[in-house]
């Protein structure tokens, strides 16, 4: 059982449909255990990497990551560093450090979801629920994650809300 998260991350995705399921981003909460948890699987790859080049990355079924809808659900919201949301650019990750206000409408339906951990970038995948539409998020620089890992007071004095 894992921890209650300290930062949720909001990263954009890509499918392979024009309507990209109406998945266009990925909320993926970050607690302590599976900050390190990614960390280890990390230095697994990054020694298969160093004995075998062919080896870039491990994935592995988990469902952490949750898919939803663009909406106005968005709007106040500010990340850890007290930006707004809505004005941060597209494609680039962005850090809360609470749960946003989303309903249950604004996540369609998603299977056989995975995680791919590489020496240097990680990313979920899955599929929109009944369909053949397969949704991967932006890759993240594996350094945002070892900060936010190593240095959880970051956070401090900055609001989720607006």
């Amino acid at each position: 059982m894992r921890k209650k998260p300290t930062f949720y991350l909001i990263i954009d995705t890509s499918s392979s449909s024009d309507d990209n399921g109406d998945c266009d981003f990925g909320l993926i909460p970050l607690d302590p255990a599976y900050l390190k948890e990614l960390r280890q699987y990390q230095g697994m790859v990054t020694f298969l990497h160093w004995a075998d080049d062919r080896v870039y990355c491990l994935e592995y079924w988990d469902d952490t990551c949750r898919y939803f809808r663009t909406n106005d659900r968005l709007a106040g919201l500010k990340d850890i560093h007290g930006r707004p949301v809505t004005d941060l650019p597209r494609g680039e990750p962005i850090i809360l450090d609470g749960q946003p206000e989303l309903a249950a409408e604004d996540f369609p339906a998603v299977e056989c979801q995975t995680v791919s951990v590489g020496t240097r970038e990680i990313w979920w995948t899955g599929y929109v629920k009944h369909t053949n539409i397969r949704i991967e998020t932006a890759h993240v620089d594996y350094r945002l994650l070892e900060e936010l890992r190593r240095n959880p007071a970051h956070r401090q004095g900055h609001s989720h809300s607006g």
